[in-house]
């Protein structure tokens, strides 16, 4: 996309900000999560009538689809980019795990995996015994080696 292009879509007006207020504001509040019933008392309207705004061809309707649909685009975005910091730091977070295990903490190397979002954890309590550190560090061997290897790039584009 060229400067001018990226100029002419981030610089083009919101469908929300040529509503009048009472909508615009109904519309920022169903983005927030509120609930039909909640915008309705808020609106001082009924809640029918909040449900006629946003149906489909409503007035509400278009700008509330245009709000999510740049929530999605913007996630995407923030999505790739820690796909790409996870790429990044995982070697380094694996090998932190690792040496956490080889001194004996395998509770540090469990809580890693877990907030990492592993499911290995419920693999290394069937596994080893909470007190046997070289079993402990001989599967945090084999996950370095299964991050390292092609397995993840595989698992990776079957996901």
């Amino acid at each position: 996309m060229s400067n001018k292009q990226r100029q002419t879509t981030t610089n083009k007006p919101l469908i929300v900000e040529s509503l009048e207020p009472q909508y615009q504001d109904a519309v920022f509040m169903l983005f927030g999560g509120m609930t039909y019933q909640k915008i309705a008392k808020e609106c001082n309207v009924k809640y029918g009538t909040v449900r006629l705004w946003f149906m489909t061809g409503g007035l509400c309707e278009p700008a509330y689809k245009e709000l999510l649909a740049l929530r999605a685009r913007e996630n995407r975005r923030k999505f790739k980019s820690l796909n790409k910091k996870f790429e990044e730091y995982a070697p380094d977070a694996l090998e932190t795990l690792h040496n956490s295990t080889k001194a004996g903490n395998w509770k540090a190397a469990e809580s890693l995996l877990d907030r990492a979002g592993f499911s290995p954890v419920n693999k290394i309590k069937a596994e080893v015994e909470n007190t046997d550190d070289k079993e402990v560090s001989e599967l945090v061997q084999e996950l370095r080696g299964y991050v390292k290897s092609d397995n993840l790039q595989s698992d990776k584009k079957t996901a």
